[in-house]
């Protein structure tokens, strides 16, 4: 009988196993959360954003370098686990997490997403800063990265040997973008769902139609008939709440669209949805009345709340919804709630 060397043998074990194997999040909390939505999504490709309705739903598919605080609105880490800033203000440095992947889709070699590296935010800021009609979002990089603009007028991406020269991949977790000149709400316009990382893969394969992401929630179903899109836990996302729970808590998203509001209040006294945001005053009014016994019990199923953004709506509430959280640029934090089992 051969017996293999100990060190041919640490390599045959090492091409049995692979090198960037997920290992999927436990969800103990879980439920599935259901709300209305009086606007329509036009589309699910960052670049393209136009209006609030489709900016919920792609913050809810995409992430980015950094992101915003629901609560105080503040910077905070993303996929760049850190980031220097030099003196100047003008080169901005940062480390990326080597722990987040894209969604599972056939864009990719086997269906698997692979690992996210600093070049796919190359390729995601080259194709912002690429003029074509289906970008929208353009201007808040080309005005500010040192090179765009040559860049863009060149043609962006549609041109071969074009580069980008202001944003540099050092490595798989460096990323180097360099600006004009300093700007203060630059880090905010990193935040902005514009900024999301975005495999070339998936632009390959679906262009502009793309909506694969590395973000909490997968669009599991989109019934355009019916203005309903349903979203599944991504369940090898990398973020974790205070308590260490890992993200997204709930298991499942319905979003139904274009709601009218009376569809929408009939819909959460009969506990198909947890929450209507921005209902005004002389709406609540009526709906108080006929369901005063859901607000004043002792256990009251609806809570009332005055919105984030105008003082003179209200936000209505499952008392079963945990984490329900509401801000003046309606953003919504949706893999931090959950449902009470």
């Amino acid at each position: 009988m051969k017996y293999l060397p100990f060190a041919a043998i640490l390599l045959i074990l090492a091409g049995c196993t692979k090198g960037h194997d997920r290992i999927p999040n436990p969800n103990q909390l879980g439920g599935d959360l259901a709300f209305s939505e009086k606007g329509v999504i036009n589309t699910f490709f960052p670049h393209s954003i136009t209006e609030t309705t489709s900016s919920k739903i792609i913050d809810q598919v995409y992430d980015g370098l950094v992101m915003l605080d629901p609560v105080t609105m503040e910077i905070k880490p993303c996929i760049a686990r850190s980031w220097k800033v030099s003196g100047d203000g003008l080169e901005y440095r940062f480390t990326l997490r080597n722990d987040i992947f894209f969604h599972d889709d056939e864009c990719f070699e086997g269906g698997e997403g692979r690992k996210v590296n600093a070049n796919d935010f190359v390729f995601s800021f080259s194709l912002l800063s690429t003029p074509e009609e289906n970008n929208r979002s353009f201007s808040s990089f080309v005005e500010v990265v040192a090179g765009a603009q040559d860049f863009y007028s060149k043609g962006g991406l549609a041109k071969k040997e074009n580069i980008l020269s202001g944003v540099v991949a050092e490595n798989d977790s460096t990323l180097v973008i360099k600006l004009m000149k300093p700007s203060g709400i630059f880090l905010y316009n990193l935040a902005n769902p514009v900024a999301s990382v975005i495999p070339e893969e998936g632009f390959k394969k679906y262009g502009y139609r793309n909506s694969v992401g590395c973000g909490p929630f997968c669009i599991s179903n989109y019934d355009e008939n019916q203005s309903i899109i349903q979203f599944k836990r991504f369940q090898y996302y990398y973020l974790k709440d205070m308590q260490g729970n890992s993200l997204p808590l709930a298991d499942s998203v319905t979003i139904y669209l274009a709601t009218p509001l009376n569809k929408s209040f009939n819909m959460l006294s009969e506990g198909k949805i947890h929450f209507i945001q921005n209902v005004p005053g002389g709406e609540l009014a009526g709906f108080l009345e006929k369901n005063i016994d859901k607000f004043q019990s002792a256990n009251p199923e609806l809570i009332a709340q005055v919105s984030a953004v105008l003082p003179e709506w209200q936000d209505i509430v499952s008392s079963k919804l945990v984490n329900y959280k509401s801000n003046n640029i309606s953003m919504l934090p949706l893999s931090q709630m959950y449902i009470k089992k």
